[in-house]
């Protein structure tokens, strides 16, 4: 049976966390949260840009945690860098903890070590890449190393034109070809774009090292073996439902077997739309069913699926996030400038998906009315292992639900901030407490120095 719920937006507080205000000198493009001195306690990491400044000034303001977990109103460190640093990522670089920052542009990479409460240029590496250089704004990619090897150094993984590179600060490991769609557009300007496939690790039986897996639209290509150099591509038996039909991929290990399962979702029809997500489970290494192992469909003009363990049995459910059309909805939108949003919960139970969700929630936001987003954010924020939500409501506020066993979530707030409704979030144990904590940041706008730290 679907259990439907309807939220209310009263004030119930029943928990008391500590916020934090971070101020930065330049508009914050992107967050990091990091253990890089190893007191077990995350540093807050913002990648800043001045997009007036010529040359651009780009730097990293770090606000690093006190003995008692409080952070700083303004950064502890700040680490200044070239203007044609595009994108940034953490990687054991040495083999000793902690991990280092890796700065990158198309032309290479420094390393930095943070060492005696600074950062230290340890080291540089030149290649030729599809990484950005002179981005006005920067970003840190998840991801981008990974010890494949077990010992205890992390590879990197370079964006080429013919697919990827392995490399390490010592040069280069392997190449490994796989899809990298790219474009070019011309008006006044030239305009070169690249689409590199979505990557995830791969656990093959026999290999003591981990494989990759690609994908693009709906072609895996696996490398694996000594030095990657076997390579394996599978093409998933996608079922489009309209002609020319255009769909988007995500590729995780849903039931923990160390094999990437894949979700495609597409949109149908015009007029009373619909959007159909479908789930393919490996069977086997390089083996898919000719047929979804499971189908969600939700109504609405605008459809999303997220991958997440709602249910804390360590696999990953399927949450759909829909806003249906009506002119009921219509009316919310334009006179009141409130969405609403259905979510469906699919709990993966016995080996698969049910055939209807196994929970149903109704959510009331507000429609942003700049470049920012809705602030949401899922994570365990009271501890006790079961997913709750927070999003912004009102003007100002954002509302926590609590999850649990018996429902998805709870029928009132379990707690209510007094934060801004619009932007990015990010979910983070920073103390090590058990419960997950909330970084919210903005590009955009008069907000967009000033980054608020939740933690409970």
């Amino acid at each position: 049976m679907v259990a439907t719920i309807a939220l209310s937006l009263a004030i119930t507080i029943t928990a008391d966390p500590t916020h934090y205000v971070l101020n930065a000198e330049a508009g914050v493009s992107d967050i990091a949260v990091q253990d890089i001195n190893g007191d077990d306690k995350a540093e807050i990491f913002a990648l800043c840009c001045d997009e007036e400044s010529r040359p651009l000034n780009k730097f990293v303001a770090a606000y690093l945690a006190d003995e008692t977990g409080a952070y700083p109103p303004t950064p502890t460190v700040m680490l200044s860098l070239d203007p044609s640093i595009g994108a940034l990522f953490f990687a054991q670089v040495d083999g000793a903890p902690p991990v280092e920052l890796v700065a990158t542009n198309a032309e290479g990479a420094t390393v930095y070590s943070f060492r005696s409460g600074r950062f230290e240029k340890t080291a540089s590496a030149a290649f030729t890449s599809l990484l950005p250089s002179g981005a006005r704004k920067p970003l840190f990619m998840n991801r981008a190393a990974v010890d494949l090897d077990g010992d205890g150094v992390d590879e990197w993984l370079v964006p080429v034109a013919s697919g990827f590179e392995l490399r390490n600060v010592h040069g280069r490991i392997c190449a490994i070809p796989c899809d990298v769609v790219s474009g070019i557009r011309a008006g006044d300007a030239v305009y070169i774009s690249h689409r590199l496939p979505i990557y995830r690790l791969v656990d093959l039986p026999g290999q003591s090292q981990k494989g990759l897996a690609f994908l693009s639209d709906d072609v895996v290509d696996f490398a694996y073996g000594l030095n990657w150099s076997e390579h394996r591509d599978v093409r998933l038996p996608v079922i489009l439902e309209e002609e020319n039909g255009k769909a988007s991929w995500s590729m995780e290990d849903i039931d923990g077997n160390g094999l990437p399962d894949f979700l495609v979702t597409q949109a149908k029809g015009m007029v009373g739309l619909k959007v159909l997500t479908q789930v393919y489970l490996a069977a086997a290494p390089f083996a898919y069913p000719d047929t979804p192992t499971a189908a969600f469909e939700a109504n609405g003009s605008v459809a999303i699926h997220l991958l997440t363990d709602a249910d804390a049995d360590g696999d990953l459910d399927v949450l759909t996030f829909s806003a249906p059309l009506g002119i009921k909805s219509f009316i919310n939108y334009f006179v009141r400038k409130r969405v609403s949003v259905h979510v469906d919960v699919h709990l993966f139970e016995d080996g698969g998906f049910p055939d209807k969700p196994s929970a149903r929630t109704k959510l009331t936001v507000d429609a942003p009315e700049d470049q920012d987003q809705v602030v949401y954010a899922l994570g365990d924020f009271n501890g006790d292992g079961h997913l709750d939500v927070a999003y912004g409501a009102g003007t100002s506020k954002l509302v926590i639900f609590s999850g649990g066993e018996k429902r998805f979530l709870a029928s009132r707030p379990w707690v209510t901030l007094a934060l801004p409704t619009s932007g990015d979030a990010r979910t983070c144990d920073l103390d090590g407490s058990g419960c997950d904590d909330i970084v919210l940041f903005h590009r955009a706008g008069e907000l967009q120095k000033r980054i608020e730290v939740v933690v409970f």
